[in-house]
C-alpha cells in the first residue's frame, strides 16, 4: 500500500502545526510538503520544527510546488492563501 502524500497549507499557524504533527505521527500518509506565506520566518526550515518530530518535511514558500508534490492539500488557512489560480 502506498502512502497518501499530504501538503499542509498555513503550516506555521496553530492548526497547521497540529496537522503537521498528526500527519507525521499517523499511518498511511506522509508529509510531502508544508507551506505558508512567502514572508514568514519559517520558510526553508523543516516542518518538524513545529512538533516534537524534528527534521521532517521542508517548508515551501511556493504553493504551486507544494501542491504538485502532494496528492492532496489540507488547508487550515483562508481560501485566498490556498486557491489555485485560474488557468
Amino acid at each position: 500500500m502506498s502512502l497518501l502524500r499530504i501538503a499542509v497549507a498555513g503550516a506555521s499557524g496553530r492548526m497547521g502545526r497540529m496537522l503537521i504533527e498528526a500527519t507525521l505521527k499517523g499511518e498511511g500518509a506522509t508529509l510531502a510538503a508544508a507551506f505558508d506565506r512567502p514572508a514568514t520566518a519559517f520558510i526553508g526550515l523543516a516542518a518538524g520544527v513545529f512538533t516534537c518530530i524534528p527534521g521532517r518535511g521542508p517548508m515551501l514558500a511556493d504553493a504551486p510546488s507544494a501542491r504538485a508534490a502532494a496528492a492532496c492539500v489540507v488547508a487550515s488557512t483562508t481560501p485566498e492563501r490556498t486557491a489555485r489560480p485560474p488557468r
